[in-house]
């Protein structure tokens, strides 16, 4: 029984969609691009006339917002809380779907141990993940080529496409915590959501009052372009709490997967 090419069989319908999805939404921004460089001086006056809680929240700051990277920052912002909603949902999922067919205590009933199930279950998610988010890197990179001759570099580019990578597995391993946690999933759409967006909301937040402790509390503020872009490198700190986050709701899910008492489907 190899559940790990179920696993993918089962999900790639799924991934096209995200890919489709993600490459779509920076194909949309990307396409107002020429028109914000060529109308710079009468787009900063409507920029600059918007309220500076807005422009605070949306993290369009004067000063860069014209440049390609500036632009980008904004942009990936959208990218990011998408491709968090795929990978929240993915995680839910990877054993909620078990319950809602009913399946488990069949699954369980095979010469598998609980562990291999995990494993292989997390395994196939995450060449989903890579899969849905590197195909939008490279697709965004190509478009990042046609859309403009401005020379940027290309490690800060791919640094901050990377941080998409780290922010999903946040929320993937968090989500498959969840799945574990909970007694019964009604709608994994809905708590993604949910989640993510409450996360969304306290990055928003955080944006609007200036205060940096808040970027502590949202895997949203963990990877700043702008510090990147300055740096061409991560904050330590920041990426730290995010590996640790992910490899611990991983191993507890372990933990609480192989004790937890499985309904039977009968």
């Amino acid at each position: 029984m190899n559940i790990f090419k179920q696993e993918l069989s089962q999900q790639r319908r799924s991934a096209l969609l995200w890919i489709a999805a993600l490459c779509g939404l920076s194909l949309l921004f990307f396409s107002v691009y020429p028109a914000f460089t060529k109308e710079v001086t009468s787009s900063k006056v409507i920029i600059s006339n918007l309220p500076a809680s807005i422009r605070n929240a949306l993290d369009i700051s004067l000063a860069d917002f014209f440049t390609f990277f500036g632009f980008y920052s904004y942009i990936f912002l959208f990218v990011l809380l998408a491709g968090s909603i795929f990978a929240m949902n993915l995680g839910l999922s990877i054993l909620s779907k078990e319950e809602s067919a009913k399946t488990t205590d069949f699954l369980l009933s095979k010469p598998i141990t609980r562990n291999k199930i995990l494993i292989e279950k997390i395994s196939s998610s995450l060449c989903v993940i890579f899969l849905v988010y590197l195909a939008y890197i490279m697709f965004a990179f190509l478009g990042s080529q046609i859309i403009t001759n401005e020379s940027f570099s290309v490690k800060t580019f791919f640094l901050i496409n990377f941080s998409l990578i780290l922010v999903g597995l946040f929320f993937f391993s968090l989500g498959l915590l969840l799945s574990v946690l909970l007694k019964k999933i009604r709608s994994v759409l809905t708590i993604s959501l949910s989640v993510v967006f409450a996360f969304f909301i306290v990055n928003l937040f955080g944006s609007v009052i200036g205060e940096d402790r808040v970027r502590y509390l949202t895997p949203f503020k963990f990877f700043d372009p702008r510090y990147i872009v300055s740096h061409q490198s991560y904050e330590i700190n920041f990426l730290i709490i995010d590996l640790l986050f992910i490899f611990a709701s991983i191993a507890v899910s372990f933990i609480i997967f192989n004790k937890k008492n499985i309904r039977s489907a009968v």
